[in-house]
């Protein structure tokens, strides 16, 4: 059984994470505050903060959602609380991710 089978077979459901709009996402971060601009994932271009995902004080964590294997090479996954920035490119309109962990 997969680790999301056996984490919804609890009969659990993800909590709400907080989501934070623009520049006001930025210090909603486990470590040093997001940048309010960073390079475009898939061109050559620059994107502006949309919005922070941040967890905090949850039961559920999208760390339990997957194992994390990383140890044996693999497949990796978040081991704590995150906090996800999505960034869209002002030249392509891609998104970029960036995220940390507590």
């Amino acid at each position: 059984m997969s680790t999301i089978d056996k984490y919804l077979s609890k009969k659990h459901t993800l909590q709400e994470m907080k989501v934070y709009l623009g520049e006001e996402g930025l210090k909603h971060s486990w470590q040093k505050e997001f940048p309010p601009k960073t390079d475009c994932c898939k061109c050559d271009g620059e994107s502006r903060i949309a919005f922070v995902c941040f967890e905090n004080n949850e039961e559920k964590y999208v760390s339990q959602i997957h194992d994390n294997e990383g140890a044996d090479g693999g497949p990796y996954w978040p081991h704590d609380a995150v906090a996800v920035a999505i960034y869209f490119c002002e030249k392509c309109l891609e998104p970029t991710a960036l995220y940390n962990q507590a």
